[in-house]
């Protein structure tokens, strides 16, 4: 039977050949851009997300199964070593109140902290070993904070808006290590071993921390490492709860402090101000979190290449720990370094970076003080 070319049916070509075209001219547009971001910010959310995507949990799993690896071994002395050293944590009770002081830690924070790294800690294990009875110690932590938390609060003597950057700094752990148990699918299992009711639960724990404390730090006045930490766990929180607008809001404020974090020449003020070397860590490693945290959700690398500003940062980190910078010598390459260092080399793989990586990384893959999501040479060095 030979073609319709029938005159009604040229005429239904003609008409539809202009929108076929538009559409064919759109989607090639559409797809040298940004997938995940428009004018208005994100526009969607990807799971797993925060800073552990799927493909990257497939490949350090599968990496760290391979008896005798670099990655194995940086499994067994990171992660599991961090495990065996903490699992005592999950005798103890969870409190209604946690106690927080500007220097040191009390009981309460301290566990806080640790359990935090702990759920992502055996989260990360979970994917390299789908043992169900990993999972579940993982849901119990997450559980148990988010059916006993009530409250922050600072002991004597301490800054009331202290409770503000506590929140700050372990809601992006708590919220990677539920993004892994909500979302990654061992052996394509879409099945969650976590119960709907308790995913609630958890987000409202969530929400509590984030919008009663974390965020309140912007209207601290503080335009430092307080700003940066409540921007981060802003974005790595909205990407667990799906909220877009939480995100770009995130996101608008970690591009905002930015350019105050890190100065045109790579000079980190709080390095000398702070006379110490922990503070403008706290900063770089932040922004370096949240740059590659919207790498995974945007697909865009413009917070990494913002003025250029990122790689500069650690050019004058590498700097300080071959010698000092700017008249101040705070740095000892013999104390850890923070974790930031590990996602950065992931995404700059220079010579700066390299070196950073020489230095001591954090027993356990947790930084001393556990502020920021830890395990970063297990979970993104060399990783493609």
């Amino acid at each position: 039977m030979s073609p319709d070319h029938s005159p009604a049916f040229s005429r239904y070509v003609i008409y539809l050949l202009p929108v076929f075209c538009l559409l064919l001219f759109y989607s090639c547009k559409k797809s040298g851009e940004n997938p995940g971001r428009d004018s208005r910010g994100v526009i969607s959310i990807t799971h797993p997300g925060i800073l552990n995507t799927a493909s990257s949990l497939n490949f350090i799993s599968n990496d760290a199964n391979i008896s005798g690896s670099w990655r194995a071994n940086m499994f067994n002395n990171t992660v599991d070593g961090f495990i065996d050293k903490n699992i005592g944590s999950l005798l103890s009770p969870y409190p209604t109140t946690v106690y927080v002081r500007s220097s040191g830690s009390t009981p309460t924070e301290t566990k806080m902290r640790t359990d935090a790294q702990l759920a992502y800690a055996l989260a990360l294990k979970w994917a390299k070993t789908h043992d169900t009875t990993i999972v579940i110690k993982a849901i119990e932590v997450l559980n148990g904070w988010a059916y006993n938390f009530n409250k922050l609060d600072t002991v004597k003597g301490t800054f009331g808006q202290q409770r503000f950057l506590e929140a700050a700094w372990v809601v992006p752990t708590f919220a990677a290590a539920a993004e892994i148990i909500r979302w990654y699918n061992v052996n394509d299992d879409n099945t969650s071993l976590w119960p709907p009711e308790d995913i609630t639960q958890f987000e409202a724990f969530l929400r509590k921390m984030m919008y009663e404390y974390a965020d309140k730090t912007f209207a601290s006045g503080f335009k430092n490492n307080w700003y940066v930490s409540a921007a981060y766990a802003k974005m790595a929180a909205s990407v667990f709860l799906n909220d877009i607008a939480g995100y770009n809001n995130g996101y608008d404020r970690l591009k905002e402090i930015l350019p105050l974090m890190i100065l045109n020449d790579g000079t980190l003020p709080e390095f000398c101000s702070r006379t110490d070397c922990v503070h403008f860590q706290y900063s770089l490693t932040g922004i370096t979190l949240g740059a590659e945290l919207d790498r995974i959700q945007s697909g865009s690398t413009e917070l990494y290449e913002y003025g250029g500003r990122i790689g500069k940062g650690y050019a004058f980190m590498s700097k300080v720990y071959s010698g000092g910078a700017n008249g101040c010598n705070f740095c000892d390459p013999t104390k850890e370094v923070y974790p930031g260092v590990a996602v950065a080399y992931r995404y700059f793989a220079n010579d700066n970076t390299t070196f950073l990586t020489t230095l001591k990384q954090p027993t356990y893959g947790v930084n001393a003080d556990k502020t920021f999501l830890g395990f970063t040479m297990y979970t993104h060095y060399n990783v493609p």
